[in-house]
């Protein structure tokens, strides 16, 4: 004898199941896209070949859906020599159904000209140093402040919202693997 399955409950099980499907499609694509990056490639094929573009992801079991651009941030420094570098984080790698994309699940890819240098935290500390990781991390906070300033109006509503919570976590722990890493 078979059993059947209401349509309700087979449609409500696959909507828990989008979420992580959703958001681990973009991870793989983003994954499979640093294989084809080269050093010198200009940041318009970097794009291309990242498939840059807006992303909504349903996440949680609340089914909201989440803005997730891709790069999922950037960020310019200048260099003790005066030259600018850019640095462009997509979302690689998922440690947790949290619906909070950390710093772990993120890789740089380090521009320079214009032009693409290479990629990964390795390379990105290495070639820069935990100054340009700190200072590109607070950057990034003093931007995300800004944004939550003129979205609330200047005042009222809560102060913290959770985009400002974690851009203070991102600083905080570059400055904690700063500090680490004087040891």
């Amino acid at each position: 004898m078979r059993a059947i399955v209401p349509p309700l409950l087979v449609a409500s099980t696959l909507s828990c199941l989008s979420p992580t499907t959703a958001s681990e499609r973009l991870v793989q694509r983003n994954q499979a896209a640093l294989t084809r990056l080269e050093p010198g490639m200009p940041r318009s094929e970097v794009e291309d070949t990242m498939e840059s573009a807006l992303y909504f992801l349903r996440e949680g079991g609340n089914r909201r859906r989440v803005r997730v651009p891709n790069p999922y941030r950037e960020n310019a420094f200048e260099r003790s020599d005066g030259s600018r570098a850019e640095l462009l984080f997509y979302y690689t790698d998922k440690v947790g159904n949290d619906g909070v994309v950390t710093e772990d699940e993120l890789t740089p890819l380090a521009l320079e000209e214009g032009r693409l240098v290479g990629w990964g935290w390795p390379f990105v500390e290495k070639r820069y140093g935990q100054d340009a990781l700190a200072q590109a991390a607070m950057a990034s906070l003093q931007d995300e402040i800004d944004a939550e300033k003129s979205r609330s109006g200047g005042g009222g509503g809560d102060p913290m919202s959770a985009e400002m919570r974690e851009a203070i976590g991102r600083a905080n722990r570059l400055i904690l693997l700063r500090s680490l890493s004087a040891f």
